[in-house]
This record gives structure tokens, sequence and C-alpha cells, in this order.
């Protein structure tokens, strides 16, 4: 290792990855995955992932996390209808009222 050849951003030897490659946000590459940026960028990140093999690791990370995050889906089954609007079908249902009048008669005797 030369004299002047001293580690740079992350403590990469020199020779290691581009410059621009350690300057790109993770947002920016993330911009690639979506296939949200313009053109002019997306030529630019292209050539930096050519020359980078940590810009490349990074991407495969994102487009495992992105593939894995992409098929979760909240359920939503009953789209449109409150926490009320439950609660109420509970109690309208004649088992809720028959245990709560029985719980009420209990509660009566013992006072």
């Amino acid at each position: 290792m030369d004299a002047d050849a001293g580690p740079t951003r992350f403590g990469a030897p020199e020779g290691g990855p581009p410059p621009d490659a350690l300057d790109l946000p993770p947002e920016t590459l993330m911009q690639y995955l979506d296939g949200e940026l313009p053109p002019e960028e997306r030529t630019r990140v292209e050539a930096l992932l050519e020359r980078s093999t940590e810009l490349r690791r990074e991407l495969a990370v994102f487009r495992m996390f992105h593939r894995d995050l992409s098929g979760i889906r909240i359920q939503d089954t009953q789209r449109g209808r409150s926490v009320w609007d439950r609660v109420h079908r509970q109690l309208s249902r004649p088992v809720g009222w028959l245990l709560m009048a029985g719980g009420a008669i209990v509660w009566m005797v013992y006072l």
C-alpha cells in the first residue's frame, strides 16, 4: 500500500468503489428501483452500478426488501365500517343480550 493511499469514506482503501458511488444517497437507489428517476439521472445511476460492486450489492439488498415488503397487504375485510359498527353488531346479537341480562340479574341478586 502506498504511503499516501489512505482510507476514504466508510474506511474503504484507495482504488475501492468510485467516489460518486459512495455519494449516492440510498433514496436515489430506491427511486431507481421504483423507476421514479428522470432519464438522465437513471443513466448516471446505471453507470455507477456498472463500476461499483458495493452499489450493486446495496441494490440487491433493496430489491430483496422491495420484493418482501410489496407482498405485505393490510387485511381490510370490512371496508367502510367503523369500530362502533362492529360493537353494535356484537351487542345486537341475541346471545349478547341474554348474557347481559343474566349478568344484570346476578348483579342485582348480590346487592
